[in-house]
């Protein structure tokens, strides 16, 4: 039996984030779009460290093509892409002795594995 096991890391502190306690925080500067996975935490300090600079800036409606092409990643990676959502998806895995976590996201393996089994 194979098993993943999917970890979200903080990328400033290297831990390990525990489940649905961390988020992939997006960002735009000098034309370059980036993405940084953070815990609670660090996402509140990044946040506040922009707040000077968000409070006088003003919201581009158009994107720039890193930005689009960044805003793509997000969006073909996000569950929304999926035609379950994760409760659904955790309780066929548990019925199925498919290993995954109570909370959080769950690994793209057992989104397909699910979606597979139900075609």
């Amino acid at each position: 039996m194979k098993k993943v096991i999917e970890q979200l890391v903080d990328d400033i502190s290297g831990d390990v984030i525990a489940d649905g306690a961390g988020e992939t925080v997006s960002f735009a500067i000098d034309g370059k779009s980036y993405e940084i996975d953070l815990s609670e935490k660090n996402a509140a300090k990044l946040r506040e460290a922009l707040q000077p600079y968000i409070a006088v800036g003003r919201r581009s409606s158009a994107l720039s093509a890193p930005a689009r092409q960044a805003a793509a990643r997000v969006t073909k990676s996000a569950a929304s892409h999926w035609s379950a959502g994760y409760a659904a998806v955790r309780e066929w895995a548990q019925a199925n002795g498919v290993d995954v976590s109570p909370r959080g996201r769950v690994a793209d393996s057992v989104m397909k594995a699910y979606e597979d089994a139900h075609k």
